[in-house]
């Protein structure tokens, strides 16, 4: 982050991102979207990951994935137990936010690089 901040880990490569892309795609039409106008920021998905996090099950990774539409971006961000699980609300829906987006401010594209799956952790 530019203002001093320091950034937690990110990594790119967990035992099985592949698996976890699939199971999250699956999954999409379980969290309603929301439009955001603009860009989304870097600053934006890790005040997300800090504040929305469910601590009291002992989770500390986050994972976003991205696929581009026709006219904007779907962004599915939601969190991980360490065995890679995601983690469900008591209503089996998956924990986390989907964004519709124009795009990506450029330190989250720089985050993403080549790649369409990020995973945060602390």
């Amino acid at each position: 982050m530019s203002n001093g901040e320091s950034e937690l880990p990110v990594s790119k490569y967990p035992v099985s991102p592949f698996k976890i892309a699939e199971t999250i795609q699956g999954l999409m039409d379980q969290l309603p979207p929301r439009r955001l106008k603009g860009n989304l920021t870097y600053e934006n998905v890790i005040k997300y990951y800090i504040e929305e996090m469910p601590h009291e099950f002992g989770v500390k990774c986050g994972v976003c994935l991205h696929q581009k539409r026709k006219k904007h971006f779907s962004f599915v961000q939601v969190f991980l137990f360490d065995s890679g699980n995601l983690v469900m609300r008591s209503d089996s829906r998956i924990y986390g936010r989907l964004l519709e987006i124009d795009g990506f401010d450029e330190e989250l594209s720089e985050a993403f690089g080549n790649f369409n799956v990020l995973f945060l952790e602390s």
